[in-house]
């Protein structure tokens, strides 16, 4: 197996539901993710991980073919672990020695057989006023 790591920053607005697209492998297995807000008054955020992007709050189902007459997602088929909720005084997720497996299940059309290169972080901060997230996750997969 092989590591694959990376790290962004994002800005959330408060009381908003963000998703936000992690580049990672098509399939491996999730074994870091940690989530810190950066600034902002502290109040506390939430966040789900899924496996396709039309699971996250707010994007219109069926987002990336809509002709195609598939049904609703159900975000729980799509979630990759329990909700996380962080209070506010501790303002980071720390996840370290996970074991996550995962595929991408984007939906694709006939010419995009191949799965894409994300995860989905859908995150919601707690108080007022926009807050900047640092996220880092590091994959492990097969190489080809």
């Amino acid at each position: 197996m092989v590591p694959y790591t990376n790290e962004k920053q994002v800005v959330v607005e408060s009381g908003v539901r963000t998703c936000v697209t992690l580049p990672a492998p098509a399939r491996g297995t999730l074994t870091r993710l940690v989530v810190k807000q950066l600034d902002g008054a502290l109040a506390g955020f939430d966040f789900d991980l899924y496996d396709r992007h039309d699971a996250c709050s707010g994007v219109s189902p069926d987002s990336l073919n809509p002709e195609d007459g598939a049904e609703l997602v159900d975000q729980d088929l799509h979630r990759l672990q329990a909700r996380q909720t962080v209070a506010a005084a501790a303002a980071i997720s720390g996840q370290y020695n996970l074991s996550i497996p995962y595929v991408n299940r984007d939906e694709r059309d006939a010419a995009m057989q191949i799965p894409s290169g994300v995860l989905y972080l859908d995150i919601e901060a707690a108080g007022t006023g926009d807050k900047t997230f640092g996220i880092a996750w590091t994959v492990a997969y097969a190489f080809d």
